[in-house]
């Protein structure tokens, strides 16, 4: 949500699952 609300980022989620369980990361770009 926070990220949704910053207009000059740009962003995907990736969710990855192991044998750990779930798990992921964000990708965030900062575009001017």
């Amino acid at each position: 949500e926070l990220i949704a609300a910053e207009p000059r980022l740009a962003a995907t989620a990736v969710q990855t699952v192991g044998v750990k369980g779930h798990d992921g990361f964000v990708l965030a770009v900062v575009t001017d």
